[in-house]
């Protein structure tokens, strides 16, 4: 479709009306109100960059796992730009950083039935085309290859690296998985400052069963969940 509100609320709403099955992908040249983690607005020019929701059933998913949806999307995107530079890191929860600047965000919303996940939408906006933001810390692939993209072409490959990984989820792989994301997580066992209700030095040391960043500082190990601290450099 050429504009929307918001691919993932398109894919919602599809889902409520039983007209999308598993595999459906969403995409918009433009979106009017994209959304990012806890009500974050996307930044994107319309028509240059990716703007979609892919729909999933992953009904062999318990919701106490659910975290490996972003472990295993984080890294179907991680696979492809991969290919043309090694700088490529995974922000967690799960967005996609090119040294200290912003790539690619993604909004994951699952209904439960029972007791497993019986629908995901995996929101994506990936910088593409764009050679100027007005978001601060936003970068894009082409300025980062210094050549244009044909943005079906990309929207093919990163459907395959998230079959791939997706096939990983389905067949139990967790500690994989989890191995992988944690390889390729940004600063990893780096020092860096932080923020909760203070600054404070600390290195992120792993993840927690149910998703929550591990952090060790001065007074030990703290976990947090989204938005409960910010990364400040």
């Amino acid at each position: 479709m050429p504009t929307c509100h918001s691919t993932n609320d398109v894919a919602a709403d599809l889902y409520k009306k039983n007209k999308i099955k598993a595999g459906d992908i969403v995409i918009a040249a433009e979106q009017t109100a994209g959304r990012g983690q806890r009500g974050n607005k996307w930044e994107s020019a319309p028509g240059k960059n990716l703007t979609c929701s892919f729909f999933f059933q992953p009904s062999f998913l318990e919701p106490s796992n659910s975290f490996f949806l972003s472990i295993f999307s984080s890294l179907g995107i991680y696979d492809y730009l991969s290919r043309f530079d090694d700088r490529f890191r995974i922000k967690w929860p799960n967005d996609i950083f090119f040294e200290n600047k912003k790539i690619c965000g993604i909004l994951i919303e699952n209904a439960v039935r029972g007791s497993n996940i019986h629908s995901s939408i995996l929101g994506m906006g990936l910088n593409v085309n764009q050679t100027a933001f007005k978001t601060p810390g936003a970068i894009s692939l082409t300025q980062i290859v210094e050549k244009e993209f044909d943005l079906a072409g990309v929207l093919e490959e990163i459907a395959q690296s998230l079959e791939k990984r997706y096939f990983q989820l389905e067949r139990g792989e967790f500690d994989k998985l989890k191995k992988n994301y944690l390889k390729k997580l940004y600063w990893i066992n780096e020092e860096h400052t932080f923020y909760d209700i203070a600054f404070f030095k600390g290195r992120i040391v792993g993840i927690s069963e149910n998703g929550r960043l591990q952090i060790r500082k001065e007074s030990g190990l703290t976990e947090y969940d989204f938005k409960e601290v910010r990364f400040i450099r």
